[in-house]
């Protein structure tokens, strides 16, 4: 598999202010030249037409009218970018009528009204695309990436729930940022509270309607998507109030919640026991790198991630 470099969490951070409340508001129409942030829908991405659940597109920290989506497309299947999941606002579509196929650079149309034409775009061949938008400029450029081991869906989740800073408000979740090497990896440093429960959000713009991930009835460290888990709604808690780091892998469908350490130094511990050389699928260990047979109520490192013993 050859390494690939994503969006910086440095990028995600400077547009969406993980800690400090909101990403560009995409129900909100301002006099800005961009006033919102543009979503991926159609056949051709993971959620067709569900608007509440298309992938949020993540903004240039060097130009506000710039924006990119790293995933997968369907080969011949159409797509275009939406700003508003009720459907109003604008949207930029295939200004090349006779063609929708893509591959380099392009041109956007704005489709504003039912009058004007709704023509979109495919790709004619399915694979993860490197997509960049300028809306000011109304350009698109899209080249195949160059991780193709599986498919990417979406480039941002959301933390919401009872226990997060933004409670239930969409508009105010808790951003978790793809890590920069592993498109699969999201995560966060966010204060929770014992009292309430939170889960994952896929858009900040939609409804409750849309995609959702839960916690596994049997592992809280897991992740569920399914029918049942959506009838269930089942949440994660934490025992106290704190300062809680998060992280989700959503090719392994799972999750960690740990305890954030002021001051300590968690990365570098969990760097000692992955160059330990241990071997052991069931070795567990503290923040300091000592392995435990007996495990009690904390913060432990199992093959290489923090996990929570409650």
């Amino acid at each position: 598999m050859k390494k690939t470099t994503f969006l910086s969490k440095t990028i995600a951070l400077a547009v969406l202010g993980l800690m400090g409340v909101t990403a560009i508001n995409a129900q909100e129409e301002t006099s800005e030249a961009v006033a919102v942030t543009p979503m991926v829908v159609g056949p051709g991405v993971c959620c067709g037409w569900s608007a509440s659940s298309a992938p949020v597109m993540l903004a240039s920290e060097t130009d506000e009218n710039v924006f990119t989506y790293i995933g997968w497309i369907e080969a011949d299947q159409d797509f275009k970018f939406i700003t508003h999941t009720d459907w109003s606002g604008t949207h930029y579509i295939n200004s090349n009528g006779e063609d929708p196929h893509i591959i380099g650079d392009g041109t956007l149309a704005i489709h504003e009204s039912d009058a004007d034409p709704d023509t979109k775009f495919q790709v004619s061949q399915s694979g993860n695309y490197n997509v960049t938008i300028n809306v000011s400029e109304l350009t698109i450029n899209v080249a195949k990436a160059e991780y193709q081991d599986n498919p990417i869906n979406y480039n941002i989740l959301y933390l919401v729930g009872s226990n997060t800073p933004g409670g239930w408000s969409l508009n105010d979740a808790t951003p978790l940022v793809q890590d920069s090497e592993n498109p699969f990896l999201f995560t966060t440093t966010v204060p929770l509270t014992a009292d309430g429960s939170f889960k994952i959000a896929v858009n900040c713009y939609g409804d409750f309607s849309q995609k959702m991930f839960f916690r596994d009835a049997d592992d809280s460290g897991k992740l569920d998507e399914g029918d049942e888990a959506a009838t269930a709604d089942l949440q994660w808690k934490v025992d106290a109030d704190g300062n809680y780091d998060v992280a989700v892998n959503l090719l392994e469908g799972t999750i960690s919640i740990a305890l954030h350490e002021e001051g300590g130094d968690i990365e570098d511990a969990i760097s000692q026991v992955k160059a330990s050389g241990n071997t052991s699928a069931d070795a567990y260990y503290t923040l300091s790198g000592v392995k435990v047979n007996n495990l009690t109520k904390g913060i432990y490192i199992y093959k290489g991630k923090k996990i929570v013993k409650f």
